[in-house]
């Protein structure tokens, strides 16, 4: 399986415009599109005005999402075409070796992505952790992922959620399990309020 990661900027101005083309061609595309295992886009408040867009989407496999894509991974664009109401500005895709649910009776309202940077062959561990950990999160979480992709001589590991609400105990925008984010050389985490998420074929 691979994940794909499209970011950009929405205007405030367009802001509704923009949760509307979600909720429309966006959805209606994801659920027909063959391969497409999980959808979510959210967004999140910028300091200095406008919103940050992050869309991701999980597929079975690589050639899944070529055919999406016309043959192009690196290609900035997002099912249902949404660059009428943001400015998309990068793309990254990871290798995923499976999707995590944790069924609740809590729907999902953020997208939480954390991710760090190690020397290629310093990840393993940091892989094998995450995912002996990431099911002791408790209710709040409904679904989890980890992925890597090698950029240069380095790996990024990133671990990606999605959570029903804030946890007192947990707060999101910090590390889960700070002994495990001390082992990246870089470390960071977003959280986001969702607009969509679902299985695709919903």
């Amino acid at each position: 399986m691979i994940l794909r990661i499209v970011r950009g900027r929405v205007e405030d101005s367009q802001l509704d415009a923009l949760r509307a083309a979600i909720t429309g061609a966006f959805e209606a595309t994801a659920r027909a599109t063959a391969g497409l295992r999980r959808y979510h886009a959210a967004t999140r408040p910028i300091g200095d005005g406008g919103h940050e867009l992050v869309v991701l989407t999980c597929w079975d496999a690589v050639d899944d999402a070529l055919r999406a894509y016309s043959g192009d991974l690196d290609a900035i664009r997002t099912l249902g075409d949404l660059s009428a109401h943001a400015r998309l500005d990068a793309v990254a895709y990871f290798e995923l070796d499976e999707v995590h649910d944790h069924p609740t009776a809590y729907p999902a309202a953020y997208l939480r992505l954390s991710a760090g940077r190690v020397a290629r062959g310093a990840d393993a561990d940091i892989q094998r952790e995450l995912r002996l950990r990431m099911g002791d999160l408790g209710p709040l979480v409904t679904e989890g992922y980890v992925a890597r992709r090698v950029i240069g001589d380095a790996v990024e590991v990133a671990y990606i959620s999605t959570c029903a609400r804030e946890d007192p105990a947990h707060p999101l925008d910090a590390p889960l399990w700070p002994d495990v984010s001390a082992l990246y050389d870089a470390f960071e985490v977003g959280v986001y309020r969702l607009i969509t998420s679902g299985p695709a074929g919903a």
